[in-house]
């Protein structure tokens, strides 16, 4: 993520949530903090193959303390089928960029997924090493961790872990879901012998 220096306008990215609507929608819910008042104007979005990009664009408004807002933006998407998206979320004060961040998710989504700043930090948990020769740490422990292949297939499922043994997968890329403090994450990492 990239923030710009505090100024007048100053503009970031507080939180994105991404959800399912029935199916066929995923719902993008965009928390936005700035030094002043400001209001929602417009917003765009493209879908091509499995990136998704989304511009939010708002307006000076009134008054001169911290503003907070959250917006609301349903994008068409078949959300019932294996898949892995890739997001990435532009917001704009008038026609100037002021932050860009991207989060990358699976579908179907089993509830709410969150990429949250605090801050100015992304909260992650790290993965190392990558590639792996088989065992994998975590820089904080998770609630969970599932391992899909590259067909999105779940080959492996660890609860309340930070070390997982991964010796018993063949060479290849696969996609890691840790799930940790409400937040889904999604890593991927190459194993190889």
């Amino acid at each position: 993520m990239t923030l710009l220096p505090q100024q007048l306008s100053a503009l970031h990215i507080r939180q994105i949530g991404v959800s399912s609507i029935y199916g066929d929608s995923i719902n993008i819910s965009l928390d936005t903090e700035a030094v002043e008042i400001y209001y929602f104007q417009s917003s765009t979005y493209s879908v091509s193959e499995n990136t998704i990009l989304l511009k939010v664009f708002y307006v000076e408004g009134f008054g001169s303390t911290i503003a907070y807002l959250n917006n609301n933006f349903a994008i068409p998407l078949q959300t019932n089928q294996s898949a892995i998206y890739a997001l990435y979320v532009e917001i704009y004060y008038g026609e100037n960029l002021q932050d860009t961040t991207q989060m990358t998710f699976i579908t179907p989504l089993p509830a709410t997924v969150y990429l949250t700043t605090q801050s100015s930090e992304i909260i992650k948990i790290v993965v190392f090493p990558n590639p792996t020769n088989g065992f994998l740490n975590l820089s904080k422990k998770a609630d969970s961790v599932t391992i899909y292949d590259s067909q999105l297939r779940k080959v492996m499922e660890f609860k309340e872990v930070q070390f997982v043994d991964l010796s018993a997968l063949a060479e290849g890329c696969y996609l890691v879901k840790l799930h940790t403090d409400n937040i889904f994450i999604t890593k991927q990492i190459i194993r190889k012998r």
